[in-house]
């Protein structure tokens, strides 16, 4: 089932143009450890990114972690990060990441920046290319919508009307 997802992505048209590279991981570690981006969107209960083995100027979006009893990542993850950033403050410390790292006082929540914010003064991004970098989505109706809406815009070709 691995071999034949890795052979439709590298067959799709847009993997092709934007020459990105596919390959398999034997573990979530050696994946996490050889990439810059991670994505994860799993139902997980338990940790599976650790911090040990992020490298520096990784970026992490995780978005499963969208209810109670849910984890992705490490709560020592997102106090190894430079830079945290929510979807909400209030929802993801309550049942997102951010709730695993701020209840063992990995992160404290008035370190955790709004994705709102960041969007607004993008200076309080991502400063260098060494940080690491988390983004704790728990999913936010209108952030959805469009994020949608840019997505649908850029694949039609007409780009976005925010």
């Amino acid at each position: 089932k691995v071999e034949k997802t890795i052979s439709d992505l590298r067959e799709n048209p847009t993997i092709q143009d934007w020459g990105l590279q596919i390959e398999a991981a034997g573990s979530v570690d050696e994946l996490a450890s050889k990439c810059n981006l991670i994505v994860t969107t799993t139902s997980a209960k338990e940790a599976l990114v650790l911090a040990d083995h992020v490298q520096e100027g990784t970026h992490i979006t995780a978005m499963g972690s969208d209810d109670h009893g849910k984890q992705e990542l490490e709560a020592a993850l997102l106090g190894k990060a430079d830079l945290v950033v929510a979807d909400s403050i209030s929802q993801c410390v309550d049942h997102g990441e951010c709730f695993h790292a701020v209840k063992d006082g990995s992160v404290d929540e008035e370190s955790i920046l709004e994705l709102g914010n960041v969007i607004k003064e993008p200076m309080l991004g991502r400063s260098n290319d060494k940080e690491i970098t988390v983004a704790d989505l728990t999913g936010i109706a209108i952030q959805d919508i469009q994020i949608a809406k840019m997505a649908s815009g850029t694949l039609i070709g007409g780009g976005c009307d925010s």
